[in-house]
């Protein structure tokens, strides 16, 4: 039995000296984890600098060319507001609930009366 015991706890000593190593290893991990995790963040935050100066430049001149991923990451991030030398903003929109016209004109006094109707006013049938 005691040989058994011994050979027991020096298996457990190893175990326990290869997790110690293998936890080293692991901070060892997260660290370069976290720094590159740091650093692509950092290439990040360049990326939407660059790009912001690009989209200024090319908000200030209407003339240069336009590529595809401009006009794409414009319409994501802010609306485009033209200048004055542009086209005209249009304030009012056409709504799809007014498709037809109103109209003011009282109908003839030939016509039918229809009780409820707004244009037969005290008509109370």
């Amino acid at each position: 039995m005691p040989g058994l015991l011994a050979k027991y706890q020096e298996q457990n000593a190893e175990i326990i000296r290869n997790n110690i190593k293998l936890n080293e290893r692991i901070a060892i991990l997260e660290s370069v984890i976290s720094q590159l995790q740091q650093e692509n963040l950092q290439l990040r935050m360049e990326n939407i600098r660059k790009n912001r100066k690009k989209k200024y430049a090319a908000l200030m001149h209407p003339k240069a060319p336009k590529s595809k991923s401009n006009l794409k990451s414009k319409t994501k991030d802010t609306p485009v507001i033209p200048t004055s030398s542009e086209q005209p903003v249009v304030l009012s929109q056409k709504r799809s609930c007014t498709t037809k016209p109103i109209s003011y004109v009282l109908p003839s006094t030939k016509s039918k009366l229809r009780k409820g109707d707004p244009f037969t006013f005290g008509n109370d049938n």
